[in-house]
C-alpha cells in the first residue's frame, strides 16, 4: 500500500476529514489534500512524525518500512487501545470472553460489509 494510501485508509478509520487530520498533525489541510493525491511522498520528519501521531500509527507503518504494526506499537501509539486496555483490565474473566465474543462478531460485521 502506498503511503498516500495509507495516511487515506487511516484517517478514513479515525473518521476524520483532511480539515481534522490538518489540525490534529500541525500540518495544513491543503498539505494533507497534496498527500492524499499523491503529490507529496516525502515528508520532513518533524511532519511525519506530527502526521503519524494525529492517525496513531508509528512513522514505520505509515511510511512503509513494516506491513503491519505490532501490539507494543498499538499501545504505545493509540490512546484509543489505551483505554481498551485499561478497561479490559477491570473485566472478570467472563466479562473478558464476552468482550472477546464481541469483538469477533464486530470483525464478522466489518468484513461482510467490506464484501468479504
Amino acid at each position: 500500500m502506498s503511503f498516500e494510501e495509507k495516511v487515506i485508509m487511516l484517517r478514513k478509520q479515525r473518521e476524520m476529514n483532511q480539515k481534522q487530520l490538518a489540525d490534529a498533525s500541525g500540518l495544513t489541510k491543503a498539505t494533507i489534500s497534496r498527500i492524499e493525491s499523491g503529490d507529496i511522498r516525502e515528508l520532513g520528519a518533524d511532519s511525519l512524525k506530527r502526521l503519524a501521531r494525529a492517525l496513531r500509527v508509528t512513522v514505520d507503518y505509515l511510511i512503509d518500512n513494516v506491513e503491519n504494526m505490532d501490539v507494543p506499537d498499538m499501545v504505545r501509539t493509540d490512546s484509543e487501545v489505551q483505554v481498551f486496555l485499561r478497561g479490559y483490565g477491570t473485566l472478570s474473566a467472563s466479562g473478558r470472553k464476552e468482550l472477546s465474543n464481541y469483538l469477533q462478531f464486530l470483525a464478522e460485521q466489518e468484513k461482510k460489509q467490506d464484501g468479504g
